[in-house]
């Protein structure tokens, strides 16, 4: 996001209140259902009632934003029906954070998928902690394994892979 050229913002938010799944392979009729995995609590307690809003698309969003961080996963696993997933979802089961997603983009998440709507943050505010984060002066971080420097938001990665290289290598002498 560019703070001083808006048409270089490519972020892009729809209407979810017209979203539908795709797929029928499970034999229900989809053309009708919302999808499940994407919309706000509200949404699922009165499926009748027209409840979209600001607060629900911030929920979808939301989800969307889990789905980046957690590398295309699909939101509580692709294996699962609808009818399992809503259950789900109405007993409170809530996505925990991908591994490697930054705890201040986890946090904007977090806010994001409050089951309270009037709690969610507006639009406008996700907006306002994304320019924060980015107009950060960048700051770089050592490994603590191999003392290399790296930004906030590559070193989680970075040391995830030196642990497993270190973890490897002490395994490999041990044999010896």
């Amino acid at each position: 996001m560019n703070p001083t050229n808006s048409s270089e913002n490519l972020v892009k938010l729809i209407d979810f209140s017209m979203t539908r799944t795709k797929d029928c392979s499970d034999g229900d009729n989809k053309s009708t259902d919302i999808s499940v995995r994407y919309c706000a609590p509200e949404i699922l307690k009165s499926i009748d009632q027209s409840n979209y809003s600001e607060a629900s698309d911030v929920y979808s969003l939301g989800v969307l934003m889990w789905e980046a961080c957690s590398h295309g996963k699909v939101p509580y696993g692709s294996d699962t029906s609808n009818d399992d997933i809503r259950q789900r979802r109405l007993n409170d089961e809530q996505l925990l954070q991908p591994n490697g997603c930054h705890t201040r983009i986890w946090i904007i998440i977090e806010h994001c998928l409050l089951r309270t709507s009037e709690m969610r943050d507006t639009m406008k505010k996700i907006q306002s902690k994304f320019l924060e984060i980015h107009l950060e002066p960048t700051l770089l971080i050592e490994c603590r394994y191999c003392h290399r420097q790296f930004t906030w938001n590559a070193l989680d990665p970075h040391e995830q892979l030196c642990s497993q290289i270190l973890s490897v290598r002490t395994h490999s002498s041990d044999s010896f």
